[in-house]
């Protein structure tokens, strides 16, 4: 995947990553002002740029990064279709962090709610 936002460079071979998919608004019926969703966990990032990076984070730059993902073919097809014609946003998961499980997702209704 290339020019995903989110981890700004700091995201390197072996790290973990929660990728979350951005649903335009008009893309989808059932969230026609769209939404975000978490739609993989703990995924391991296998190498980024095209070289193998090492575990320390803070890699510098952040645009043009390619990264190679260790996922199943049904995961790629998802994220193939997201970084086509949506948008896919990445986030690192800490060493030992367990799964978070099913999220409800975020739309405009709930996007500035106050916790």
């Amino acid at each position: 995947l290339a020019n995903v936002p989110g981890v700004a460079g700091f995201a390197g071979a072996g790290d973990h990553i929660n990728i979350y998919g951005v649903i335009k608004p008009g893309s989808d019926p059932k969230n026609p002002q769209g939404a975000s969703h978490l739609i993989l966990q703990n995924t391991e990032v296998l190498n980024v740029n095209g070289t193998t990076l090492a575990a320390a984070q803070g890699q510098p730059g952040g645009t043009g990064l390619v990264y190679l993902l260790a996922v199943t073919a049904a995961e790629a097809e998802r994220l193939i279709y997201l970084s086509t014609f949506e948008q896919l946003y990445f986030s690192l998961v800490s060493k030992d962090a367990p799964a978070v499980g099913a999220t409800p997702g975020s739309s405009i209704a709930d996007a500035l709610r106050q916790f």
